[in-house]
């Protein structure tokens, strides 16, 4: 998650930089705004990997979490794989 975060954190310093600057022009924003998490339909809920990701992310970034390929769930399995 090092190289993430850091990404991020750069991206964050070059728009203040820009600005920061005395002649501004229009400035692109290339600032991360949210993170998409994809978490595998498979297993028993997130793994320990997984939340110690989020939570080293989560002052950088917003984090969504999506359950990948939901579409292919039930109802029930769904709602029990978000209880997880």
């Amino acid at each position: 998650w090092v190289p993430i975060i850091e990404y991020i954190e750069s991206k964050y310093e070059e728009f203040l930089n820009a600005e920061s600057r005395v002649i501004r022009r229009q400035i692109p924003d290339s600032r991360v705004h949210c993170c998409l998490y994809f978490v595998s339909p498979t297993g028993h809920g997130l793994k320990p990997l997984d939340v110690e990701f989020m939570q080293r992310l989560h002052d950088k970034v917003n984090i969504i979490p999506v359950i990948a390929k939901a579409d292919t769930m039930t109802p029930d399995e769904c709602a029990h794989f978000k209880k997880q």
